[in-house]
């Protein structure tokens, strides 16, 4: 790949338009504009666009006008496009209609998800609502019993239960999986027993088409001689279901920083495309070699989407190295960031959403780490053998990869694996391997099973990987978890990155500036962070049959809780992690706490009410109390309910607030209880 030059964003159009999309998709994303402003907006800069384009480009300032309006343009269709793919645009959607009671739904099943320990899921389109038309993807679960489900994609299914909304995180700092569903569209839940789901047919569409393929190449696999987490390591690999992966592998694989392998993304097209484009080599590099060799390059590459069901990381991989494809063929690499611009444009007008995906940043960002930076370490030394060549490009290309995914992965994840070099040093070669083997058995199956022998060779190097990786997991000394990270530091960091990559390529000396700023930046926001910001809060967790509460005193948290499990402790940990302080003490549930203005009192199993007036009264592990006698003497503002409490005790604590005219909180229903 040829070096490349340092970008002007007015010579390579895609790249500011681009970026104008993304601020606008953010601008929409937290203000919630209304689509008649935005549109208003749009509408105003495409006249003011034509109105320059016909008056002609004399002047270079009337360019630049012309460059900006174009950016305002792309940053009005980006608030816009975001507002309209939302589900408030659907009349019909069920978000619209009240949900207070069980309903008949009729729905066709998009896609199956990974049981949880109580219960199957699965993505349902809803088609009607007793007997009315609604539309809207929504969670169907299903609790476990001794029959598994067998719905596959199509599948036309009746059923009822109410429509809920996903239950937000109930926990500060804790995975929103509510927030998670609904950048992929998915705004409600509903909970069914097997035994009341009704099948009445199948929709033989394309989902239905994609699932059968699957099930036939997931059934040859199942028939061949495979150990059950080799068999699910290649079942996730070559269709992207990752169900038959076990917790104790899945866990392996994150703690060596290799989890980005058992999901199919930009990693896994990029080992295709290259393998293929190997494979195409000997047409040779004329005109009409690379178009052929191109057309042949993304039909293989969406057949292998198709093949994978088309879920939304593979579409967005697939997307990216299709233009990638096209922009190295057809310009010889030239236009890298422009092909990637372009790739991204096309995908955030489509869906908006995939800008919020952790998927789609990381893919985009690991892409452009290795265009960066890859190609200075190739300069700085080539390998005389062609062997230790391909060791040193997998090294380079890992370590420009993370070193551009550093920002991110502390972000969203809190940890670094300080081993990922020697992980990925085996990871790649085998996974190609894997891969490659893995298409061989598809289209094998396509005439007989997969033979033993080629099972077997899959199965050792497999298991090789797997007690490698293992290996790598235990190395507990390298790998830095609950590492906290604020957003600004995501740019900050960036920031630091970027400068400090252009002064070692280009060698100019205005990147210092930009590390400089970058190191002050940095010691403002920890300043404030640790100095400025902290406050105090007392907060009541939300634990199911437990009692968690905690008391932030300027960074210094104390813990109080009847029981130290593990659960409440990774709850600590995530709350020091994300609140940027530190765990001091570890202390037993108390019956009175006194917190700043504010007098709590915790009642607990015992029941036992001291004389004297509270601001607040805790409801733990269900005492059995009068609790409309109680507190006619002396009322607190407010009764906070943790989860250790039953939930018929619950309703009659909620009635008699609601009588007595006092604020009730139900941490089952509104997560966690915050004082400040």
């Amino acid at each position: 790949m040829k070096t490349i030059r340092p970008i002007q964003t007015l010579n390579y159009p895609l790249i500011w338009l681009s970026g104008s999309l993304i601020l606008g998709i953010v601008v929409g994303y937290y203000f919630h504009i209304p689509l008649i402003y935005s549109g208003v907006f749009v509408g105003l800069f495409v006249f003011m666009l034509i109105s320059i384009h016909l008056s002609g480009y004399a002047s270079t300032l009337r360019k630049r006008f012309f460059h900006l309006t174009t950016g305002l343009c792309f940053f009005g269709l980006g608030i816009f496009q975001y507002e309209i793919m939302q589900p408030t645009q659907d009349s019909n959607h069920f978000i619209h209609f009240h949900q207070d009671n069980p309903s008949v739904l009729i729905g066709v099943v998009k896609n199956q998800l990974k049981p949880n320990p109580f219960q199957f899921q699965y993505i349902v389109g809803l088609q009607s609502q007793n007997n009315e038309a609604r539309t809207g993807d929504l969670l169907l679960k299903i609790p476990k019993t001794d029959v598994k489900p067998t719905f596959k994609n199509g599948d036309v299914i009746a059923f009822a239960g109410p429509l809920e909304p996903i239950p937000t995180a109930k926990n500060p700092f804790q995975f929103d999986y509510s927030s998670y569903q609904k950048t992929k569209g998915v705004w409600g839940q509903t909970t069914a027993k097997l035994e009341n789901i009704i099948q009445l047919g199948t929709e033989k569409g394309v989902n239905y088409l994609l699932g059968t393929i699957r099930d036939r190449i997931q059934k040859g696999f199942d028939e061949a001689n495979f150990s059950e987490t080799n068999k699910g390591i290649l079942i996730a690999l070559l269709i992207g279901n990752r169900q038959l992966i076990d917790k104790k592998t899945s866990d392996n694989y994150a703690n060596a920083g290799a989890i980005h392998v058992l999901a199919i993304s930009g990693l896994h097209i990029g080992i295709l495309l290259y393998f293929f484009s190997f494979l195409l080599k000997p047409l040779g590099s004329t005109r009409k070699a690379n178009l052929i060799r191109l057309t042949l390059q993304i039909g293989f590459l969406w057949s292998f989407a198709l093949l994978a069901g088309m879920s939304a990381s593979v579409v967005r991989a697939v997307t990216m190295f299709s233009f990638l494809s096209i922009g190295y063929q057809l310009f010889r690499g030239t236009f890298v960031y422009h092909t990637l611009a372009a790739s991204a444009l096309v995908l955030l007008l489509i869906k908006p959403t995939f800008l919020f995906d952790v998927g789609f940043q990381m893919s985009y960002t690991a892409v452009l780490g290795i265009v960066s930076i890859q190609p200075y370490f190739k300069r700085k030394w080539q390998a005389n053998h062609k062997v230790v060549q391909y060791f040193y490009e997998i090294i380079t290309v890992s370590l420009s990869a993370q070193i551009a995914l550093i920002p991110l992965c502390l972000y969203y994840f809190h940890q670094f694996p300080g081993l990922f070099l020697i992980t990925n040093l085996l990871v790649i070669p085998l996974i190609t391997l894997a891969l490659i083997c893995g298409l061989l058995c598809i289209f094998i199956l396509t005439f007989s099973s997969i033979p033993n022998f080629l099972a077997l060779i899959m199965d050792g190097f497999l298991t090789f990987l797997n007690r490698y990786i293992e290996w790598i997991a235990h190395k507990d000394e390298f790998l830095f978890k609950e590492i906290p990270f604020h957003l600004s530091w995501v740019f900050i960091l960036n920031l630091f990155l970027i400068s400090f990559v252009l002064f070692l390529i280009y060698q100019k000396k205005k990147m210092i500036f930009g590390i400089l700023s970058a190191v002050v930046l940095f010691q403002i926001s920890w300043f404030y962070l640790y100095h400025w910001k902290p406050k105090s809060e007392l907060l009541v967790l939300h634990r199911y049959k437990e009692n968690l509460l905690l008391m932030n005193l300027n960074g210094n948290i104390t813990s109080f809780q009847s029981n130290y499990s593990v659960q409440n402790q990774k709850l600590l940990r995530s709350y020091e992690t994300g609140s940027f302080s530190k765990i001091k003490n570890n202390l037993p549930l108390p019956s009175v706490l006194a917190f700043n203005e504010y007098k709590i009192l915790i009642v607990d199993s015992l029941g036992v009410i001291p004389e004297g007036a509270f601001t607040h009264w805790i409801m733990t592990h269900s005492p059995k109390i009068n609790l409309e006698r109680l507190i006619q003497k002396n009322p607190p503002q407010c009764i906070v309910v943790d989860g250790s409490n039953r939930s018929y005790l619950i309703n009659e604590w909620k009635k008699t607030c609601e009588q007595n005219k006092i604020l009730f909180h139900n941490t089952f229903e509104k997560g966690y209880f915050k004082i400040e």
